[in-house]
């Protein structure tokens, strides 16, 4: 058989054994068209610290790694609610945990039942991916705006490559570089190693990891270990990021690390609550029920008038102290105005929480139809 014949002068077309033509990768990008388009630099739009903040790209790859309980899962699933009440829908692909403990964690963090059936896609592979994966696993999903691989580690040896081997590394990120270039962000879940003074920047195994992220990697390091009925926090470090939006906001620390907030489990008296809290200006444990907050946001803008507070209980759910947490707090970041109507407090919406920059991702049209 003879090999496929390429003419760099045919329109980059490759002629293959099968007689059908394909457009060469190695043919110059049409550079007119990507300056038309007037594509500004990346911006982080999802992932949000409690001031709105936000710390993850879409369309790229991003890593979250750190020791067990330093709450990586959790802090995972604080974003995806947040993505969740907001419309959007995430898939999440897991390699250590159930589908009943993921769910009942999305449930602690405040995400109503029907949101969750409606908009949240749970995967628990016992193999590894095949070369169609991807088209499969966002198949049917228009408004996926995050996907988190949970397990780098337990995905690569489903597939029988080595966390120390470059090549291994590269062939593992083929699957989330496909998924991020679909639109969503993409957010990998790894384990660092147990030194930390051969930690450096990155999780454990191949720095390849870390020249594969093409968002922002991040480092949760405990600061106060918490467990049930224990509250505590870790500290969320900058890895690399590469599109440059997020190291500015860090806080240089004296051993030289970056950290961008800090990830705070205060226990309650009947469930944890979390929240990802800026570094610098914010109490020890302090805490702002930031799921509850979009819901409140929701609720304002879905309503042709303004809505007093036991309106808002009502649409929003949930236990009336953390609603009412939620509207001060929004009151207090300037999010919500309260102006008097008769005998009672009004509130109305003075712009979004999160504050969105851009619109949710739409994929679907990337997708082709089943086969």
């Amino acid at each position: 058989m003879t090999s496929p014949l390429v003419d760099p002068c045919a329109n980059g077309l490759v002629e293959t054994a099968g007689n059908q033509a394909l457009r060469s990768t190695w043919q110059p990008v049409d550079v007119a068209a990507v300056l038309d388009d007037g594509t500004d630099l990346a911006t982080p739009t999802l992932g949000f610290r409690n001031d709105g903040f936000a710390l993850l790209y879409p369309g790229k790859v991003h890593s979250l790694a750190g020791e067990s309980e330093t709450g990586k899962s959790w802090l995972a699933l604080t974003w995806a609610a947040q993505q969740l009440v907001l419309g959007r829908d995430v898939v999440y692909v897991d390699f250590e945990d159930d589908a009943a403990s993921v769910i009942q964690r999305l449930r602690v963090l405040s995400v109503p039942i029907d949101v969750i059936f409606r908009r949240f896609r749970y995967v628990r592979p016992e193999h590894g991916p095949a070369p169609d994966e991807a088209t499969a696993l966002l198949a049917g999903v228009p408004r996926l705006s995050l996907v988190v691989i949970d397990g780098v580690t337990e995905l690569m040896m489903l597939q029988g490559l080595r966390t120390t081997d470059d090549t291994h590394v590269a062939e593992m990120l083929a699957l989330p570089k496909s998924i991020a270039a679909r639109g969503p962000a993409v957010l990998l879940l790894d384990h660092v190693v147990k030194d930390r003074q051969q930690r450096g920047r990155y999780a454990t195994g191949s720095q390849h990891k870390l020249a594969g992220v093409t968002g922002a990697s991040y480092l949760l390091d405990s600061d106060e270990a918490f467990a049930i009925g224990k509250s505590g926090s870790s500290i969320l470090c900058v890895g690399k990021d590469r599109p440059g939006a997020v190291r500015g906001k860090a806080h240089k620390l004296k051993d030289g690390r970056d950290v961008i907030a800090r990830f705070v489990v205060t226990a309650g008296t009947e469930e944890p609550s979390f929240h990802l809290a800026p570094y610098d200006h914010v109490e020890r444990h302090a805490w702002s029920p930031t799921v509850l907050m979009g819901r409140v946001s929701q609720a304002l803008s879905a309503s042709s008038e303004p809505l007093t507070y036991t309106q808002l209980k009502v649409r929003v759910g949930g236990k009336a102290t953390y609603v009412r947490q939620a509207v001060d707090q929004l009151i207090e970041l300037g999010h919500v105005a309260v102006e008097r109507g008769g005998t009672s407090h009004l509130h109305r919406l003075v712009r979004p929480y999160p504050p969105l920059e851009s619109p949710a991702p739409t994929i679907s049209e990337t997708i082709p139809d089943s086969q």
